[in-house]
């Protein structure tokens, strides 16, 4: 397996909301992280502090939990000011990844730097066709208009979060699709890596396919257009 060098450390960054248990599985996924490599946990109070960081899953690893007020675009940025890593890593706490996604990212960040990295998107944990057809729609999104979302586990170097200003903590939603357009105003490429990150479709089994999906679609398309504005002006 690639390694990232010694100097240039991965940090990983796992926000946890109120109630949220899903870390417990990502937990023995992160065993596979390169040695060096930093872990923040960043969370609204310290009820799962002791558990996390006294993991025998995480022996080998820099361990770090961090507790402030609730938001988590909040929540990431005070991971990243206490990060040490080179490249930041932007994990939910119930994505699911192999072995493969992490060479295939450790060997792209040597090899590309300056890009904004995210994966190809599949769900977990459902069976049904049409939440899959829902993960084939955010990819072809993702591929063509390049936005892509924060549950396909964005990453980028620590000095090109800085430049863009980090997440923004006054955004009512869709604070990881501000960062995208961010980056894309910057003039940053957009890179999908050839390997996937599984996220839970819970969401769309509890409050309902139709609901969940045309919520996303406007909440989306109303965020989007006037960055799409702003991004057409410039050509002109």
């Amino acid at each position: 397996m690639s390694k990232i060098n010694e100097a240039s450390l991965l940090t990983v960054i796992i926000p946890i909301g109120i109630g949220d248990t899903a870390w417990r599985e990502l937990l023995p996924l992160l065993e596979k992280l390169p040695k060096a490599t930093q872990i923040i946990f960043s969370a609204t109070s310290l009820q799962f502090k002791d558990e996390i960081v006294g993991s025998r899953h995480l022996g080998l690893f820099n361990v770090k939990f961090i507790e402030g007020q609730k938001g988590r675009a909040g929540q990431m940025n005070r991971a990243a000011q206490e990060a040490h890593g080179k490249y930041l890593w932007f994990l939910h706490a119930d994505s699911r990844f192999e072995q493969d996604a992490i060479d295939v990212l450790v060997a792209r960040l040597s090899a590309h730097p300056e890009a904004f990295f995210y994966f190809k998107l599949k769900f977990s944990e459902s069976q049904n066709p049409v939440v899959a057809l829902n993960a084939h729609g955010a990819n072809l999104r993702s591929k063509f208009l390049k936005m892509p979302f924060g549950d396909q586990g964005f990453c980028f170097s620590h000095e090109l979060f800085l430049r863009l200003g980090g997440y923004d903590e006054n955004a009512p939603y869709g604070e990881d699709h501000l960062l995208v357009w961010a980056a894309r105003h910057a003039k940053v490429p957009i890179v999908e890596l050839p390997a996937w990150i599984a996220t839970s479709a819970r969401k769309y089994e509890v409050n309902g396919w139709t609901r969940t999906t045309l919520k996303h679609v406007w909440l989306t398309t109303k965020q989007a257009t006037p960055q799409f504005l702003q991004l057409f002006r410039s050509f002109l």
